[in-house]
């Protein structure tokens, strides 16, 4: 941890330099850092946000699909008979009439 300041900074402070130049340079860098974390943080919220909204309109179209379908009545099924089962004298019957 012997690092001179001047490396931390990225700047070669004269030797002269006053701990308020020193002060204020940190104070940019940790400015710059806090807007760097907040505009990750509010690109993550967007993530999320949209995220959220994806799963939320899924789930309403599903309860939506599903009442839809519980909802729907199939009519009334028609049993047909073969015709091989109907005996020869009735079929003859009914065509005459």
């Amino acid at each position: 941890m012997e690092v001179p300041v001047s490396q931390l900074l990225g700047a070669p402070l004269p030797p002269e330099s006053s701990t308020d130049q020193v002060a204020e340079q940190l104070a940019r860098i940790n400015e710059q850092l806090a807007q760097k974390n907040r505009r990750a943080r509010r690109i993550w919220q967007v993530v999320v946000g949209i995220l959220l909204a994806f799963v939320l309109l899924w789930g309403i179209l599903c309860l939506l699909s599903y009442h839809s379908y519980t909802q729907y009545v199939s009519p009334p099924k028609i049993q047909v008979e073969p015709l091989s089962s109907i005996p020869v004298e009735r079929r003859c019957s009914d065509a005459v009439a």
